[in-house]
């Protein structure tokens, strides 16, 4: 079950689209996508992956979820 689940995360990929009126960064900053961009896909292969994703609205916008 350990393999299945390993192998299925090999290939695991976030690709983050930013629509405008905001952005989208982790906490520790090492990753931002500006707003109205589509970036790169992000990385999420290793178990240990821990980022935490933050969606910063611009002024006058309101951020309502994920999708």
């Amino acid at each position: 079950m350990f393999f299945i689940l390993l192998t299925t995360l090999a290939g695991c990929r976030i690709q983050v689209e930013a629509s405008t009126g905001g952005s989208v960064r982790t906490l520790s900053g090492s990753f931002v996508c500006s707003a109205g961009a589509t970036c790169a896909q992000v990385d999420v292969s290793t178990t240990s992956f821990d980022e935490t994703f933050v969606a910063d609205p611009d002024d006058g916008f309101r951020f309502a979820g994920w999708q």
